[in-house]
This record gives structure tokens, sequence and C-alpha cells, in this order.
């Protein structure tokens, strides 16, 4: 059998007691305690919080003040709608006819609720019956910075039709009054918040596909719409609308309309339809399904 060649081992020199001496006391000099490493790293995380802390006061500062500015202009806006606001915009009732808590309260379908909106339109309304119009600041180029709200013109489907002098007083707590003088006539009104006299679906409605939907007539500008849930509105001329519900006597061909103007009201319209379901006749005038 054949001899294993032998391998010659690489000797290691031992280190000598003094080299050994030396070894400890430079391990000893680079050793760091636990506690010592703990401040250390304690202290470097306390540094890097404070150097966030100022850049986030730094970011935190305008938003600060940018709210705070948002906030004082909204109590100011708040306060003048509320002491300083002498505007026709908002919705009146005519004096003694009920005051503002009054009308706010009270299911009375025979108060005429006066609405003058933002966008320069106005409606007069009684139960579930609107007339509506338009009205404008009224100043001609004579008019001074204090006389700008002190004119308007009303136009309201040809039952209120004027240039008025305008007087408004009070305020949102205590409640507003408005003053109309046309010819040294006057007609003086308070701020109300409009109630709408509910008209409920009868239970036993069920809807119908000829009739849902919303038709017009362009000759005589009419406008019907019925809805799925049983409510609709009639519009003529975008003038005078009347909201309410409806029933369908399919037996008859006859809609029964019911709304309130001073109390609750019916009207029927009877319906013809034919093989083009985008026509139909109601009471003898065709009207054409509006696509929307």
């Amino acid at each position: 059998m054949e001899d294993f060649e032998k391998v010659e081992q690489p000797s290691v020199e031992a280190e000598t007691d003094e080299e050994i001496k030396d070894n400890i006391e430079q391990a000893d000099e680079n050793y760091v305690d636990g506690e010592t490493l703990n401040k250390a790293l304690e202290s470097e995380n306390q540094a890097d919080k404070t150097v966030n802390e100022k850049k986030n006061k730094k970011i935190q500062t305008p938003i600060i003040i940018a709210a705070c500015i948002f906030i004082v202009a909204i109590l100011a806006g708040a306060a003048y709608f509320f002491f300083f606001n002498n505007s026709i915009v908002g919705t009146w009732v005519e004096a003694p006819t009920a005051t503002g808590d009054e009308a706010a309260t009270q299911n009375n379908n025979d108060i005429r609720y006066f609405t003058f909106n933002n966008d320069g339109t106005a409606s007069i309304s009684l139960g579930s019956l609107e007339l509506r119009g338009t009205w404008s600041y009224a100043n001609d180029d004579s008019s001074t910075t204090d006389q700008q709200s002190n004119k308007v013109s009303i136009t309201i489907s040809y039952i209120v039709v004027g240039t008025f002098d305008v007087d408004v007083e009070g305020n949102a707590i205590t409640g507003r009054t408005l003053t109309l003088t046309s010819n040294g006539n006057s007609v003086k009104f308070n701020s109300a918040n409009k109630v709408v006299p509910e008209i409920k679906v009868d239970k036993k409605f069920k809807p119908n596909k000829k009739i849902t939907g919303k038709w017009k007539d362009a000759k005589d500008n009419l406008t019907y719409t019925f809805n799925e849930d049983g409510t609709c509105e009639l519009d003529q001329m975008g003038q005078l609308i009347v909201k309410g519900t409806y029933t369908i006597d399919t037996k008859k061909n006859n809609i029964v309309i019911s709304y309130v103007d001073q109390s609750e009201k019916t009207m029927d319209c009877n319906y013809v339809t034919g093989n083009d379901s985008n026509k139909i006749t109601f009471s003898g005038y065709e009207f054409e399904r509006v696509k929307e």
C-alpha cells in the first residue's frame, strides 16, 4: 500500500508575553462600556430631534399664520352677514302677514314668499306654485357708492314689474326687514325661511313607462315632467312652475295632478299615446319627449 505523502503544516509563531500584554492594553483603550454607548446614541438622537423640530417649526409657522388669517376672514364675513348685511338677497314675507319666525314654523299655505337670489333670479311662491322672474340693481351714472344698493328693478311674471327704492334694516339674529317703495307707495317685508308644503304620493301609485319622462310642447313652451317616483312638475315658459304628485287611470287615459296653492287642489289631464313612444298628447296638445 502506497504511503501517503506527508504535507508540511505552516508553523504558527507563538506570541510573547510582552506582545499579549500590549494587545490587552490596546483592547482596554478601545473598549466602550454599554452606558457610555447609550449616552452617545441618546445625544445623537436628541440632536436629530432638535434639527427636525426646527424644520417643522419653519414649515408650521406659515401654515398657522395662514390658518389664522383664514379664520379671521370667516369671522369677519360672518359678522358682516349677521350684523351689516343690507342686501336684498334672501327670502321675505309681506308684513304683517307673518314675522320671520312665524313664517319659518307655521304651515300656512296662504303665505307668499318673495325670494331674491344672488344670481339675479327672483320668485314669488305660494304653496307648491312658483312665479319666476329677475331682479337687478338699477343704478344710473349719477349714483354714488353709498347709493349702489338703494334701487332695484324687479320683473316677476308680469305680477311685480318696476323699479323700487330699497331699504334693508336689522340683522340675521333679530331679523331683517325690507321696504320697497315706488311712487310714494311702500311695502314692507320680514325675512323668513321658506316652507314648502308636502304632497304625499298615493300609496297605490304605479309608474307607466309611456307617461314617465319629460315632455315639451314647443309651440306653447309648456313642459310636463312625470317622474317614476310619482312626483311631477309643470313648467309654463319658465315663468310659472307647479310642483306636485300624480296618479294615472289607464282605463280612462287620465292623469290627476295634485298641487297646493292656498289649499290642496287637483287638475285633470287627459292623455293619448300612439305607436311613437317619443310623442304623446296631453289635453289635446301634442308633446315630444325631451331627451336628457
